[in-house]
């Protein structure tokens, strides 16, 4: 169609429009641009994003906080008021930079304002392996060869961000050993969620108590029954040349769960408890009053349900 008729066909198309009292009476020029030429797309705007705080702003939240007697509602949630004090506590414990990082070394921790805390935290985890007789001091053999090692800090902190705690933990580099030299089975089991909110239901509808209890130094509990070495850590005294020959499971190695899932069977099942088949994390038992005892455990945290006379 040429310009000329197309030019035509549109006054024709107004006067008969016009002669209608329609809403399509526009004029020649204002509709042929939208037939002429081409479709343009409209783009809607992006939509203005939200500035992101800063992450080194970020703070970790504690997997278990301690509120004070009467902070606690009836449902079990902290009140509207200490919940408010303690994000205003938290924000401005931020803003003065309270809050500082934990160290990442043994070097590091010893150079900071903290270290007398740090010292203490060190020495009270070195006192738990003297205890547990964790290691023994012996000299390498030519066909092994042993570990790293690492201390890892962090500072406990309560519901307002203060400092409760300073801990410090010596983990074994585990990512070195070699499967079927050093370390066999690695396996350990974990309880289920689904099987916790069971366990939660049947506490409720019996009106049950609900206790949490957790082991502390748990994978030092269990023997390590394979040879593994570890270079001597920081902090500990020995001789030329010498490493340490774990006889326990130390945090780290790979066979440590699995280690300390079967030494907490064998020590549980020994109290007159049963394991479940559906889920080998939940022992049973029943009490003296006639009463069930349940105890889910997960890793080195345990919950016992158990009814209010056996408490």
């Amino acid at each position: 169609m040429s310009q000329s008729e197309m030019e035509l066909l549109l006054q024709k198309y107004a006067e008969h429009s016009a002669a209608a009292g329609g809403d399509g009476a526009k004029s020649a020029a204002a509709v042929a641009p939208a037939q002429a030429g081409p479709v343009v797309p409209v783009v809607a705007a992006a939509p203005e994003r939200r500035a992101l705080r800063p992450r080194d702003t970020l703070v970790k939240p504690s997997r278990y906080a301690m509120v004070e007697d009467g902070d606690v509602g009836a449902e079990g949630a902290m009140s509207a008021e200490v919940l408010e004090e303690a994000m205003a506590a938290q924000v401005a414990a931020e803003a003065a930079g309270a809050l500082d990082a934990d160290p990442t070394s043994y070097e590091e921790a010893m150079a900071s304002p903290d270290r007398e805390h740090w010292a203490k935290a060190i020495e009270t985890e070195l006192t738990a392996h003297a205890t547990n007789g964790t290691w023994r001091l012996t000299t390498l053999p030519a066909t092994a060869r042993a570990m790293g090692f690492k201390w890892v800090f962090t500072r406990k902190r309560d519901a307002v961000g203060q400092v409760v705690r300073w801990k410090a933990r010596l983990v074994a580099q585990g990512f070195s050993q070699r499967l079927g030299v050093d370390v066999f089975e690695v396996f350990a089991p974990v309880m289920h969620f689904k099987t916790l909110r069971c366990i939660l239901v049947v506490v409720a509808v019996r009106d049950l108590e609900l206790k949490q209890l957790d082991v502390p130094t748990a994978f030092l509990n269990a023997e390590c029954k394979e040879d593994v070495y570890m270079k001597v850590p920081t902090g500990v005294v020995a001789g030329q040349g010498q490493v340490c020959k774990l006889v326990k499971t130390l945090y780290g190695i790979k066979q440590a769960p699995r280690e300390w899932n079967i030494e907490f069977n064998g020590s549980i099942v020994a109290l007159g408890y049963t394991r479940c088949v559906s889920d080998t994390c939940v022992y049973v038992k029943q009490s003296r009053t006639g009463q069930s005892i349940i105890i889910p455990v997960f890793v080195d945290d345990a919950f016992p349900a158990c009814a209010t006379v056996d408490c």
